[in-house]
């Protein structure tokens, strides 16, 4: 964590107004939390730009680092209150990789419901193909635009093609070519867990259904007074193909992250090329004086560092992009970083922690270190040395390890030193060097709220 963000989180962490989301008993199961909400921390932007300022830092200074922060998603503009303090309604919440997974989700959900599952077809199929110059993706596109429907037959599809000037076998070939057919329940089941979440859907123009049903409602009621449903009628397609958005694919890929983000399974990349690995070669760059690497150099130094693939390599990437471990340079960031222009893409280390989703300061992840550290002091301990600290919580997890269902696998002293990584980099401990041992004590000021 660089300096700007260290400060501007621990300005939100120390002076920031708690926003508090209920969860009814469901989503209390689902979220590992002992309490009954989510807490968010809040700042009006007068707020944060005079906390900073008070740390010696100039009007000027102190807004292009709010700027900075935004654009790196430290933090995000949120209206939640309208009522205007002191003339500034500009409301910021700190935020974390967890946080806009789901943002994305959200914008992703609504944009696909209301504006292609609720629009007729007609109105937007032929706007935004996957790829703008190719003529037969186009010619696929204007057999949906003709029927004006979502789901076509097998054989509806081909022979809307025959009527575009294709042969039988040349309809058939270009509609193999061009879906990206279901994947087997077995198929599923025999891959590893981050393969199967980070492996990138085919964006394809069209979704193969072996059996897809249109539902559509009668307009009448069911069921006993008090209690009445409304009734509905369905069609059933067999063999059939949807015609399909990128926002789709995107949104179908998304919803496993949305899942790991409530179950609390939590994943750490690849299963050859975690988030760790990553975070440390962008990190390494920047003590060279390199803000960002280009996804070839990124790429390399990723087969290098875990003699890995060119595909792990890329699936790695994917994945630590997905779930906003890292994030592409914008032309605004690199205005502000003072970076040359350059057209490829360029990444820089976003996330908070080396897992997805991370854990805060609510996570019963964190109380055993917590705890082990309170208990400490008690003792009158202040700090213990990091072998101390890994022990003492390898010991703990060991004892108590089916209470932590946000666990994802055997727990290992590599998974305490990667927790211990993550609560240091969150501020919730604090360490330093004493006769060449690392020691460790609670940052009461953040980890006590």
């Amino acid at each position: 964590m660089d300096e700007v963000e260290q400060l501007v989180r621990t300005i939100f962490f120390t002076h920031g107004s708690t926003r508090k989301i209920p969860l009814d008993e469901e989503e209390q199961w689902n979220y590992d939390y002992n309490e009954d909400h989510i807490a968010q921390r809040l700042l009006y932007r007068h707020e944060l730009r005079e906390q900073i300022m008070r740390k010696g830092y100039t009007r000027e200074q102190a807004e292009k680092m709010i700027s900075e922060c935004w654009l790196r998603g430290i933090i995000d503009e949120v209206s939640t209150d309208p009522r205007p303090c002191k003339n500034d309604r500009d409301r910021f919440i700190m935020a974390n990789e967890e946080y806009w997974v789901e943002r994305e989700g959200d914008f992703l959900l609504n944009y696909v419901f209301d504006d292609i599952r609720n629009s007729e077809v007609r109105k937007y199929v032929l706007d935004y193909p996957l790829h703008e110059d190719d003529v037969h993706e186009k010619r696929i596109r204007e057999v949906y635009h003709e029927h004006n429907q979502k789901v076509l037959s097998r054989k509806t599809l081909i022979r809307g093609l025959l009527r575009k000037g294709y042969t039988w076998k040349q309809a058939k070939n270009l509609i193999e070519k061009y879906t990206a057919f279901e994947t087997s329940e077995e198929e599923k089941k025999n891959r590893d867990e981050a393969d199967r979440i980070f492996k990138r859907p085919e964006y394809k123009p069209l979704k193969h259904h072996k059996l897809y049903r249109i539902f559509k409602s009668t307009g009448r009621k069911k069921g006993p007074p008090g209690f009445e449903e409304e009734e509905f009628t369905y069609t059933e397609i067999p063999d059939s193909f949807e015609i399909m958005q990128r926002e789709e694919w995107e949104l179908e890929e998304n919803g496993e992250l949305s899942y790991l983000g409530t179950s609390r399974k939590r994943i750490h990349g690849t299963k050859k090329i975690p988030f760790k690995k990553i975070k440390k070669i962008l990190r390494e760059a920047e003590k060279k004086g390199r803000k960002t690497l280009t996804k070839k150099e990124l790429k390399q130094k990723i087969i290098a560092e875990c003699n890995a693939t060119e595909e792990e390599a890329e699936k790695a990437i994917h994945a630590a992009e997905a779930t906003f471990k890292i994030r592409a340079v914008t032309p605004a960031l690199q205005e502000i970083w003072n970076l040359e222009p350059y057209e490829g893409v360029e990444y820089y280390w976003s996330g908070t922690t080396l897992e997805y989703p991370p854990f805060t300061l609510q996570d019963r992840i964190f109380n055993p270190i917590k705890r082990i550290l309170t208990e400490a002091e008690k003792e009158g301990k202040k700090w213990l040395t990091r072998g101390e600290l890994v022990e003492k919580a390898y010991e703990y997890f060991k004892e108590h390890k089916f209470g932590y269902r946000a666990t994802p696998r055997t727990i290992t002293k590599e998974f305490i030193e990667d927790l211990i990584e993550d609560a240091e980099e969150l501020l919730l401990i604090t360490s330093k060097q004493h006769n060449g041992k690392v020691l460790y004590q609670l940052n009461h000021q953040i980890a006590s709220l």
